[in-house]
């Protein structure tokens, strides 16, 4: 597999991963299906630039083995 689309592999799945993530929010949003108010919850913390990963949401980072 070409290098340049190993790399952008790699980042779809982690773009998805996060986006996967911010959407569930530890469960709290988890049944929510209005972009808009997650969006809107998500501009409440601060937006994007105030999350810290570590205090607010679960993440598991999965092994890079098939890539």
């Amino acid at each position: 597999m070409d290098e340049k689309l190993k790399e952008h592999y790699r980042a779809s799945m982690v773009l998805s991963g996060v986006g996967d993530a911010i959407g569930y929010r530890n469960g709290m949003w988890e049944f929510c299906d209005s972009g808009a108010k997650i969006q809107a919850g998500l501009r409440q913390l601060g937006g994007l630039a105030q999350i810290t990963v570590e205090s607010m949401w679960s993440v598991f980072v999965l092994s890079s083995v098939f890539i």
